[in-house]
């Protein structure tokens, strides 16, 4: 069963409101049973959602710097940029290359290589034309939130009915008109099949592709999960009231409750009042709804709550909402009781904790507490540059000299009493030098060297372009490759899950689509409706489930961006090769390659490099260029032709090139020697010597020409030569 569109869902209204008003019963029931398990799961995953906080607080900069009261009018708050970078140098090299579909091969021979590759750079052309229908890089959202947050989610679902809507109204007419043709006698069945699929399948080529995948963000992806799988996942986002409400056809009352528009006893607001009921006592800062979309093995939910749906702090109990969409879907493994689908989970650096907060941590879980530190110390070490960087200057006189004999020195009357004003460029009576200036602890600088030394830990510095000393280039990728384990178990888990995210794309496509989707992508192999297969530079991709058969085993990889990392597989690749542990065809298929083509292209190759079809190649080179002179010339008209040279026959245009035609030479009794054989003119095969040309006159004798090696002279006029009139 596909994912219906809006306007086929079973409207089930059921609001949870103190007045009672709404649908049935059991409507109210379920909506009150799923409120109560949201709760529970908010409750479960209340730590989570705070170290989420925490997390964006230090990231962005937003922990600020405790500042003792007397030194705030001075001190220079500084907050470390290394939370950002290192999250921004990790992501970017996880994602700087798109994620690489691998499909083994199902069938022998080199149709099964090529419709495995074929699947490759399908699901490789879907990915990007989702990305760029959502206008975002989705991938590259998806691995931030993996590497700063622990956890990535992708969530992939059929839009037939919503990106397809005006297919079916456009294949109806389309056949009503084709079939009043047949009926007029103007067109004949097989015609009128073709057509139908030709149009039809050049429509869906036009219209936005069927299925789509968007990142969601992981503090609002609330989940349960057993033993194979999730059992129920709750989806909580804040959305825009207005185009919410009228989406849904829904609305605010006075209290700020969401309940059904066209319900006159709920007493809804009209749509110009909605955004009144937003005050600034209310929970959410923003005018926004709270839209919660939970999905169990058998049934979707989808409730929206207002600003007097949430309850306030001290109240007990979930609070109220509106039940707007349900339906029953088949997203979810009745035999296992989980879902397969729409949402798939890429943990970060999995742990043995089963606590939500432990169980899968980011990069950056370990120095969450020294960046705060950092910001500390860099800001300590700021105000004493700040404090003491303007010089203070002090009077140097000789001992007793003009002091006062007192035993208790001078007093203030008599300090203040003979200070004078220092002028840059006058004389002083006495000498002045400037006061060593108050020193930070030497322990201040070794404390922020140490801090940065555990945090360089997240991010060295061969992963960050800075070589420290002659490092050879063996050594530096050694370095880079044991910096980078602890990504690994990140790449690995992002892989497993765009494993399974592009077999439940090709699933959607052969089980609830049913028909051919199409991608653009380059070196294609497009199909017709009738099944042949031409080749393409670039072109529309497509696949079905007659191409999909039923098999959705796919291998998605990541490609990392670190220091020759592809010397190194080629290297291995070779060694492997070598030893005879592999065959040319799985190396060739371990770089992401086809094969066949491969195979192909390298036998054209050395084919061309063979002297004998070099040489056959330049002849008919040759050929093909004298023949497309004389088309030229014959191209003049009659008018334009030169006249016919004697010994040369009519058709042939004399100073240009007719090639290097295959001929034979054969005796001749004449004083020309002999004839060659197989050119216009010439005697044909077997003729005897002296025999006449076809065509020609019996007695006509070749002009002596120039001897061998001397230049050519201007050739004799012919026999028949007439003067032009006017002429000698």
């Amino acid at each position: 069963m596909s994912f219906p569109a809006d306007g086929t869902l079973t409207l089930s209204p059921g609001t949870l409101s103190s007045n009672g008003t709404g649908s049935s019963a059991a409507s109210q029931d379920r909506a009150r049973a799923t409120l109560e398990f949201v709760a529970e799961l908010r409750e479960q995953f209340k730590q989570r959602d705070a170290l989420f906080k925490l997390i964006d607080q230090v990231i962005f900069l937003e922990q600020g710097v405790s500042i003792p009261e007397n030194f705030k009018n001075t001190a220079i708050e500084v907050r470390s940029p290394y939370p950002r970078h290192i999250a921004d140098q990790i992501t970017a090299a996880l994602s700087i290359n798109n994620p690489r579909v691998h499909f083994n091969p199902i069938k022998f021979g080199d149709d099964g290589e090529n419709d495995a590759v074929y699947r490759c750079r399908f699901f490789e052309g879907s990915w990007l034309r989702q990305q760029r229908e959502k206008k975002r890089r989705i991938f590259r959202l998806f691995m931030d939130a993996v590497v700063t947050k622990g956890e990535g989610i992708l969530k992939t679902i059929e839009r037939k009915q919503r990106a397809w809507a005006k297919y079916t109204p456009y294949s109806q007419k389309l056949l009503a008109d084709l079939d009043r043709q047949v009926a007029a006698g103007t067109l004949d069945g097989d015609s009128r099949t073709r057509l139908w699929d030709a149009q039809t399948e050049e429509m869906k080529r036009k219209l936005p592709y069927p299925i789509e995948t968007t990142e969601i963000a992981p503090e609002s992806f609330y989940y349960q999960k057993g033993e194979d799988g999730f059992v129920r996942v709750a989806e909580i986002q804040a959305v825009p009231y207005y185009e919410t409400l009228l989406r849904y056809g829904a609305a605010l009352d006075a209290r700020g409750k969401v309940v059904a528009y066209d319900d006159i006893a709920a007493l809804p607001l009209p749509s110009d009042r909605w955004g009144q009921v937003y005050t600034s006592q209310t929970p959410l800062s923003m005018k926004t709804l709270e839209r919660i979309e939970v999905w169990d093995p058998h049934r979707c939910q989808i409730i929206l709550r207002g600003p007097g749906d949430i309850p306030g702090a001290g109240f007990k109990g979930e609070g109220s909402g509106f039940l707007v969409r349900e339906w029953e879907h088949s997203y979810g493994d009745q035999d296992l009781g989980v879902l397969r689908g729409p949402y798939f989970h890429a943990p970060g650096i999995l742990t043995s904790s089963r606590e939500p907060h432990k169980a899968h941590l980011s990069v950056l879980f370990a120095y969450l507490h020294l960046f705060p530190l950092l910001n500390a110390l860099l800001t300590m070490q700021s105000q004493a540059a700040f404090a003491f960087s303007y010089p203070a200057y002090r009077r140097t006189t000789p001992p007793a000299y003009n002091i006062p004999e007192s035993p208790f020195g001078a007093d203030v009357s008599e300090i203040a009493g003979a200070r004078e004003k220092l002028v840059p460029g006058a004389i002083f009576p006495h000498d002045i030098a400037p006061m060593d200036q108050p020193h930070t602890s030497v322990d201040l600088d070794k404390a922020i060297q140490f801090v940065k030394a555990m945090i360089d830990l997240a991010l060295p510095d061969t992963l960050q372009g800075a070589i420290t000393g002659e490092m050879a280039g063996y050594t530096l990728n050694q370095a880079a490759h044991l910096a980078t384990l602890t990504w690994g178990p990140i790449v690995d888990n992002v892989e497993d899950c765009l494993s399974d995210r592009t077999g439940w794309e090709s699933y959607l496509i052969d089980e609830h689509i049913g028909e051919t989707v199409y991608v653009w992508g380059a070196n294609a192999q497009s199909r017709s409706p009738s099944g042949t297969a031409t080749q393409t530079k670039a072109g529309w991709l497509g696949l079905g489930p007659k191409q999909i058969d039923g098999v959705h085993n796919y291998e998605v990889t990541l490609e990392p961006a670190t220091i020759n990392t592809e010397q190194l597989e080629l290297r291995v690749l070779r060694d492997e090769l070598d030893m005879r542990l592999i065959d040319p065809a799985e190396a060739v298929r371990q770089r992401g390659r086809n094969p066949v083509e491969v195979e192909r292209a390298w036998l054209l190759y050395e084919l061309k490099q063979d002297p004998e079809i070099r040489a056959n190649m330049k002849q008919r080179i040759f050929q093909e260029l004298g023949t497309i002179e004389q088309q030229k010339m014959e191209e003049l008209g009659p008018a334009g032709q030169p006249a016919p040279v004697s010994g040369m026959p009519p058709e042939v245009v004399p100073g240009v090139s007719q090639g290097l035609p295959v001929t034979r030479m054969v005796a001749h009794s004449g004083a020309g020697g002999p004839m060659p054989t197989g050119v216009p003119g010439a005697p044909p095969p077997g003729a005897p010597p002296g025999a006449p040309m076809p065509g020609g006159p019996t007695n006509l004798a070749m002009p002596p020409g120039p001897p061998p090696g001397a230049p050519a002279g201007a050739r004799p006029p012919p026999a028949a030569h007439e003067p032009l009139p006017g002429g000698g």
